[in-house]
């Protein structure tokens, strides 16, 4: 052994629990030394400002995802239903802009201040995973991905 004194102790979480079982370690002020989290959850436990960096750094490559939606999206329709996806597609950006701000700093508050159930400010990122783990499903149920992984095709 390298280093005689110090031990490593590797715990899996199933993924059900593992929400939970984060918050409440954080929220009790007894992180793990080393925890794997998908990077639109890392700011949400976040103990420190220089780790925004760190969550900052992994979600670089988030905003090509809405791009990369939308060319499937468009793929999947007509050329004549155009119009009508991208119009569906900014009203649902139009909701979320008009709905999400109060959503978010009211989770804010409810979690940050002194009433607050469990001291925990990184609530609205959860939140926000939510409604993408949300969004996910609701893609999959739809089917726009065949089987086979391929993206399906207007038929004109």
């Amino acid at each position: 052994d390298a280093h005689p004194g110090v031990r490593v102790k590797k715990q899996q979480i199933p993924f059900r629990d593992f929400l939970d079982k984060m918050t409440v370690r954080f929220a009790g002020n007894n992180p793990p030394d080393i925890v794997h989290l998908p990077s639109r959850n890392f700011v949400a436990f976040a103990s420190q400002g220089w780790m925004m960096y760190v969550g900052i750094i992994a979600a670089l490559l988030q905003p090509l995802v809405f791009p990369s939606l939308q060319g499937m999206m468009s793929a999947g329709v007509a050329a004549s239903e155009q119009g009508e996806l991208q119009g569906a597609v900014s009203s649902l950006q139009s909701i979320s802009s008009i709905f999400g701000p109060p959503l978010m700093t009211g989770a804010l508050a409810w979690f940050s201040g002194p009433a607050a159930p469990v001291y925990f400010p990184g609530a609205p990122f959860l939140l926000g995973a939510g409604f993408s783990a949300l969004a996910l499903l609701v893609f999959l149920r739809a089917g726009a991905l065949r089987p086979g992984g391929e993206p399906l095709r207007a038929s004109n």
